[in-house]
């Protein structure tokens, strides 16, 4: 565990430390400014793998597999639903976030690219750590050391070629491209040690959940309006409230919550 901690200080931070030679330092405030935004999304998802892992290891111990299957498929769904309706609210409304955040248009719309890229890669590492969770109560985290060396001699030759081509946005694209290659090639290896033909499963409900978050946001997006009167209060309750109805229209593609708020309906219905 200390191992692949160090790993990922140093997969997270090294594009800071690249960039720091190739921006001034006004650029280089604006990029840890969009880094800090977009980190949000990560730190959100660390009380939901606290409150996972205690249990699933608890259900590997009483070799309860199926419970723990159940549990884990359930889990990965209600993530993905709570951490992909702030991602793509922070994607689609990047320019108008960062300057309800900071007051500064130039900010905005210097980072408003760079923040959709950090927000998705974000996103994809946030539901490809339950993997992470699923090795650790089984205890073994071989296969976690071994991707997340590969992940660390892979990410330092890409990070340098888009940083010297793009600058900022270059680490943006790293960033994604290999979270996103994370999520499809290492997700299905993981899955089929540990539970095999397991993964299309787990994929087909993610990958709904996704879809339905996707639709709704993008709907929002195209219904709410921005002016140039509006104060940055204003702007942030609109995304705020956005992010908000998009989470709750989206948790209806997950059969437990559809049923849980249909029977509350009923109740509620005399």
């Amino acid at each position: 565990v200390a191992f692949t901690s160090t790993l990922w200080v140093l997969v997270s931070q090294t594009d800071k430390l690249v960039l720091s030679n190739f921006l001034n330092l006004e650029e280089y405030g604006y990029f840890s400014l969009i880094a800090i935004v977009s980190g949000a999304i990560t730190l959100l998802s660390v009380p939901i793998a606290q409150a996972i892992t205690p249990r699933l290891t608890k259900l590997y111990a009483e070799n309860n597999l199926e419970q723990l299957k159940i549990l884990y498929l359930q889990s990965s769904q209600y993530l993905t639903l709570f951490i992909y309706s702030i991602a793509l609210n922070f994607a689609l409304f990047s320019k108008q976030l960062i300057f309800a955040w900071t007051g500064n248009q130039l900010v905005a719309e210097w980072g408003s690219n760079l923040l959709i890229l950090l927000s998705m890669g974000n996103a994809f590492f946030s539901i490809t750590a339950f993997q992470y969770y699923l090795q650790s109560a089984f205890g073994n985290l071989k296969l976690h050391i071994l991707g997340s060396i590969i992940f660390s001699l892979i990410q330092l030759p890409v990070l340098l070629i888009l940083i010297i081509k793009y600058g900022a946005i270059g680490a943006g694209l790293s960033w994604v491209s290999l979270a996103f290659l994370w999520f499809i090639i290492w997700s299905p290896i993981i899955h089929n040690k540990f539970f095999p033909g397991f993964h299309i499963s787990w994929l087909s409900k993610i990958c709904i959940t996704i879809f339905f978050i996707s639709l709704v946001s993008l709907c929002f997006y195209y219904f709410v309006e921005f002016f140039e009167t509006d104060s940055r209060v204003i702007i942030f309750l609109k995304i705020f409230f956005s992010g908000l109805f998009s989470l709750m229209l989206s948790s209806l593609s997950i059969k437990e919550l559809r049923e849980f708020m249909i029977n509350r309906l009923k109740k509620l219905v005399p």
